[in-house]
Order: C-alpha cells, then sequence, then structure tokens
C-alpha cells in the first residue's frame, strides 16, 4: 500500500462547492475519495509534544468545536469529513477575530443528508444556511474528505473574504494570505502538491489553533 505522508497542521472547508465557487471539486472530491479506499494511506508525521496536541484539543473542545478532550479520543490522524469540517468550520465562526459575513442561503436540501453522522445533521444544514457550504447538484456529500486546498480556501474566505481564484489553483492567494498572516502550522501546507490531498483531522485543528481568539 502506498503511504503518502503530510505533516501534521492544516485546515480548511469549502464554503461553496462546485460553479457556484468558480471550483472543480468533483475531481478534487473523487481524488481524495480514492486515497481513502485503499489506494493510499495518510500518515501524520508529529511535529509536536503530545501535551501540545491535547492541550490545543482541550482548547477546541471548550470552545465547542469537538466533544473530544484529547488528543488520542480526538484520532488527529485520519482523514476529516466534510460533514466534521463544516461541524468544527460553522462553529468557529462566532471565535474569529474579524470574521466576513455573508449571504444567507436559503436553497439547503441534499438527497445525501442521512450519509451525515447523525449528530452533525443540524449543524451540517447550519453551515449551508450561513453560506459556508453550498453542496453540489443537490448533495452535501458529508462521507468524503475534504482536501488541504478546501480547507484553506474556505478558512480563507472566512478571515480575508472572496479572492481571485481565476488562475492557477484555487486556493493558490488564500493560502499566500494564511502563510503571510503566521497562521499556516506546517509549511508543508503552502506547497500545491499537497494541496489536493485529503487533509486530517489534525490540519483543521492546528489551523483552527492559530486563527481563533483566545
Amino acid at each position: 500500500m502506498k503511504k503518502i505522508l503530510i505533516s501534521l497542521g492544516g485546515i480548511l472547508c469549502i464554503f461553496g462547492v462546485g460553479s457556484a465557487f468558480g471550483l472543480d471539486l468533483n475531481s478534487a472530491l473523487t481524488s481524495s475519495q480514492q486515497l481513502l479506499n485503499g489506494k493510499g494511506e495518510i500518515k501524520v508525521k508529529a511535529v509536536s509534544t503530545v501535551k501540545d496536541d491535547d492541550e490545543l484539543i482541550l482548547r477546541l473542545n471548550k470552545k465547542g468545536l469537538t466533544i473530544h478532550k484529547t488528543r488520542s479520543d480526538f484520532s488527529p490522524d485520519k482523514a476529516i469529513r466534510r460533514d466534521e469540517a463544516a461541524k468544527m468550520l460553522t462553529l468557529a465562526l462566532i471565535h474569529l477575530p474579524q470574521p466576513i459575513s455573508f449571504a444567507e442561503n436559503k436553497d439547503c436540501v441534499f438527497s445525501d443528508e442521512d450519509q451525515a453522522w447523525s449528530d452533525l445533521k443540524a449543524v451540517l444544514m447550519q453551515s449551508c444556511t450561513k453560506g459556508l457550504f453550498k453542496g453540489n447538484k443537490g448533495k452535501f456529500n458529508p462521507q468524503l474528505s475534504i482536501t488541504n486546498g478546501q480547507i484553506m480556501t474556505v478558512l480563507g474566505r472566512m478571515l480575508f473574504g472572496q479572492q481571485d481564484e481565476g488562475e492557477g489553483h484555487y486556493a493558490t492567494r488564500y493560502v499566500e494570505l494564511l502563510e503571510q498572516k503566521g497562521y499556516l502550522p506546517d509549511s508543508s501546507l503552502s506547497e500545491e502538491k499537497n494541496r489536493d490531498l485529503p487533509a486530517t483531522r489534525a490540519t483543521l485543528a492546528k489551523l483552527l489553533g492559530k486563527v481563533l481568539k483566545d
């Protein structure tokens, strides 16, 4: 089995999926899922101590972003699903320094809602009505993984507003802004080759840990 090494850190989800935001997410989601279906294995290279990670997870827990309180319970090495990312990013909105306001979305009917974890269905819908996730062709794809590039794009939009996504990789400008602000916990996240890889739970946690208010 081929193993892909990515370092511990990072985050992002996707505000809108598909043409609504000028992104071809079908291919990105498909490639992400292939890596999780026996064609690849994600491994996380630890760059922080267990104590540091425990403190971060506990901090996110106190803000209501996760039910877990320790690194081992949080399972940072696992790829994060879209419904899990939707929960953490939606609940993180009120904790951002200066979040950008978005028009609420009323078209939030998904045919695959039952594929989401039962305790995430309500916040999944909130992520749509708040304008963070729009789904694709009537589907939210809650069970699929989200990529590093998608997470950084969504987080970048939340912090800096809509940027030019016309040329090159759609996440490029958001990655640059996150890097300029010192929000990237791992320099490998700035590399284009890593943007379409599935993001781990650690990646999202580390990114949120960088941007959330204390």
